[in-house]
């Protein structure tokens, strides 16, 4: 556990390795709560994130444990949380509500990351999350570009869906935000080439456009 934050990054890794090794022995419940308490400690956010990867990437990190670190002050801790969500078989309702809020997360790391976990994970409501993280990107050309990344391969089959959460979003105060501005005409090509169009969807999109 010590060597986690080792200076010399072959310590680090080989740490991490047996840890994650001993998952799988008789060790294995006082190895993964070493690993819990290492993530709940105040140490630095790279050896919580190691010990938090471990029990990640070993399919063994407890569900209270989750949500807290999804509630963490560590925004980098946060993101990786949500991301961590992504990679589970099935999501409980109360980890689904968090990693739906966090698509308003202060970081813009962490809403970015709650797109790419709501496009992986059909428990989530991708195409609002989506289009809220596009909404909240400003001055920013990394953000846009994962949206549509993601959101693309959803669009033939939730067409009415996005249009509508796109009307949402243009009907606030500050009417659209130009992110979303600026992927509609591409939104509405992907559209007009699918197959089946859902041409009522695309009338309100065209007319929006």
């Amino acid at each position: 556990i010590t060597m986690l934050a080792d200076g010399n990054g072959y310590r680090r890794d080989t740490a991490q390795r047996l840890l994650a090794e001993r998952l799988f022995t008789e060790h294995s419940e006082e190895v993964a709560a070493l690993l819990t308490s290492t993530v709940q400690s105040p140490a630095t956010s790279e050896t919580r994130l190691r010990a938090f990867g471990i029990l990640a990437g070993m399919q063994r990190l407890p569900e209270e444990l989750h949500l807290q670190t999804l509630r963490d002050s560590d925004p980098v801790v946060r993101n990786w949380a949500v991301r961590a969500a992504g990679d589970l078989p099935q999501l409980s309702q109360p980890i689904v509500d968090l990693v739906s809020q966090l698509r308003s997360d202060e970081h813009p790391a962490v809403r970015l990351q709650s797109a790419i976990t709501a496009a992986r994970q059909p428990q989530l409501p991708a195409i609002p999350i989506l289009v809220s993280v596009l909404a909240q990107s400003q001055d920013d050309p990394l953000t846009p570009r994962i949206v549509w990344q993601n959101l693309h391969p959803l669009l033939e089959k939730q067409t009415a869906e996005f249009v509508a959460e796109v009307e949402r979003v243009g009907a606030g105060k500050t009417g659209f935000p130009a992110a979303v501005l600026e992927l509609l005409p591409r939104t509405a090509d992907r559209l007009l080439s699918a197959p089946q169009p859902n041409t009522a969807a695309i009338t309100q999109l065209l007319t929006l456009l």
